[in-house]
């Protein structure tokens, strides 16, 4: 595959950014949040996720994701908090030769979301101070009241955003107002502040003709490819990206995708949960990407941080690549469920109406340069396995799957 460079409803299409509105109460409100790019609003479920955002109201609010400080598993070789039982970075708050020394401030826009959530609550786990900010919280398209806020950090995560990629084909204004305009309201504040800013993106930016994946050899994006969106939230992510890097010199654009998570709706949850429910769910088997845990972000976010990574383009998803069709496969024998219940479906046969990628692996080559120059920065490892340690904290919200339930009585 060539590329240019330069710089579901749960039975169907699902997608990280999209599958789940999560309320505002922290916002992978149970519902909206981005996955993708994770903002408050990380998306329905059914792939259709709005974020809570802009502190407007009505559809299309950018979302915050902000998150409780409870401990999660991050699987072998890792703490709660980082690597080789160290935790992401020294006692002192430092991280070595080239890395941040000192106490950092943190500011989290969109701390009502999925991700959102995920980070603060990291963030909290590791003794940071963190002022975390959902929607209600702070309209980012308002220059004065951002400044108010970002004066109290050193670096500011921004995961709000309108996720809601179906509506945003029907109110692209809206859409650009939360996505575009607020990320560019925050980035001149950010630079005005000295303060470095965190903006997660999506891998929407990206759109592939299908069969992608079949290709003899199918080629993750890399940080640097040429985005070339086809849908009314991807255009909308994508000048969100050009905004902060024209107007904030300190910055790190981190996209990430098909996100799920323990803080709110995703699409594991609306997976199981429709296994119960109804038997069985149809899911395509069209759509390729990254299954990516919300707290494997987080951490990575802070590694990058901490070890003052160069201003520029990262992503942060598992690696190695499945079908949602998979994917559902895998949640529902993690829940007890019999895989088989998980039927094929094709996009086509689905309909929605805004176009989404076929393939959409993004490669990690940035993240593995900043370690390779000697940082304490992993990858995230294949999602196979970040599943096999995240899915029971993320299925616990429904209680016992059937086999367990089976087995209590």
């Amino acid at each position: 595959m060539s590329r240019a460079r330069g710089t579901g409803r749960t039975d169907a299409t699902g997608r990280d950014e999209e599958p789940g509105r999560t309320e505002d109460a922290g916002r992978t409100r149970p519902g909206r949040t981005d996955g993708t790019s994770g903002g408050e609003d990380t998306g329905r479920p059914d792939g259709t996720g709005r974020n809570e955002s802009t502190g407007r109201t009505g559809p299309g609010r950018t979302g915050s994701a902000g998150g409780r400080g409870d401990t999660g598993l991050d699987g072998p070789g890792r703490t709660e908090t980082g690597r080789g039982g160290e935790g992401v970075g020294r006692e002192d708050g430092g991280t070595g030769a080239g890395g941040v020394r000192g106490r950092v401030r943190w500011v989290v826009v969109g701390a009502g979301g999925l991700l959102g959530r995920e980070m603060t609550g990291f963030l909290g786990e590791r003794g940071d101070d963190v002022v975390a900010l959902p929607r209600r919280a702070l309209d980012i398209t308002d220059a004065g009241a951002c400044a108010a806020v970002i004066r109290r950090g050193d670096v500011v995560v921004n995961a709000a955003a309108w996720t809601a990629a179906d509506d945003a084909e029907l109110d692209e204004d809206r859409a650009f107002t939360a996505n575009a305009y607020g990320p560019a309201v925050l980035a001149r504040t950010c630079a005005a502040a000295g303060a470095r800013l965190v903006h997660v993106s999506t891998d929407y930016v990206f759109h592939e003709a299908p069969g992608g994946p079949h290709d003899a050899a199918p080629t993750p994006y890399a940080e640097d490819d040429l985005p070339r969106p086809r849908s009314a939230y991807g255009r909308t992510k994508a000048a969100g990206e050009w905004a902060v890097q024209a107007l904030c010199p300190d910055h790190l654009i981190v996209r990430t995708a098909w996100l799920y998570g323990r803080y709110g709706a995703c699409f594991p949850l609306s997976i199981a949960r429709r296994l119960r429910e109804h038997g069985e769910v149809r899911v395509v088997d069209d759509q390729f990407g990254q299954p990516t845990w919300t707290r494997d972000v987080a951490r990575l976010v802070v590694e990058l941080v901490l070890a003052a990574a160069p201003s520029g383009t990262y992503h942060a998803t598992a690696a190695g690549w499945t079908s949602w069709h998979a994917f559902a496969r895998a949640v529902a024998a993690a829940d007890g469920a019999d895989p088989a219940l998980v039927r094929p479906a094709t996009t086509a046969g689905i309909g929605r109406r805004a176009p989404r990628p076929a393939f959409s692996a993004l490669g990690h080559d940035a993240v593995h340069r900043v370690a390779a120059a000697g940082a304490d920065v992993a990858p995230i490892g294949p999602w196979q396995e970040r599943w096999s340690y995240a899915s029971a904290l993320v299925l616990g919200a429904l209680g016992p799957g059937p086999e367990r339930a089976d087995a209590a009585h």
